[in-house]
């Protein structure tokens, strides 16, 4: 008799095939049971972009506030005295937009953020702007860069 015989590489794809097909069907089937999860991040992002809104009406107006009566020969720290005096207005925790944010502003202006020049008086403002929502599993980071001006 004439025996006929298999090449081993042969023998070889289909058992490792067949092993691939069982490992995806044993997969797929115990990750069905799992939960579904959706998550709504873009919610989450346009929290910090409302945050980022209200944060810029709430500074520039206490900026325009705080830089009426600033001429060129004002010095910086009555600007930084007067501005953060504007801030505590916002700075009230029952208000409809409160934002966190804003206690970070004291902490963050000094001399070197402000410039009194004979043509204008800006502000240099850099703070982190945070959503945390660790129930979702959400961290969202944003750094918030915002030069104010002010011509005379």
């Amino acid at each position: 008799m004439h025996k006929k015989a298999m090449s081993i590489s042969l023998v070889l794809l289909v058992v490792v095939t067949l092993m691939l097909i069982g490992t995806s069907l044993v997969y797929f089937a115990y990750s069905e049971r799992g939960e579904n999860v959706i998550l709504k991040i873009p919610s989450e992002i346009d929290s910090v972009y409302k945050s980022e809104a209200i944060l810029n009406f709430y500074l520039r107006e206490a900026f325009d506030k705080a830089s009426i009566d600033i001429t060129p020969n004002t010095g910086k720290d009555v600007f930084i005295q007067k501005f953060k005096g504007e801030l505590v207005n916002y700075k009230i925790t029952n208000n409809f937009n409160y934002i966190p944010e804003i206690y970070q502003v004291d902490s963050t202006i000094n001399e070197n953020n402000v410039n009194i020049t004979s043509e204008k008086i800006s502000l240099t403002l850099d703070i982190t702007l945070e959503n945390r929502n660790f129930d979702k599993g959400i961290y969202i980071k944003y750094n918030y860069k915002k030069v104010f001006e002010k011509k005379f």
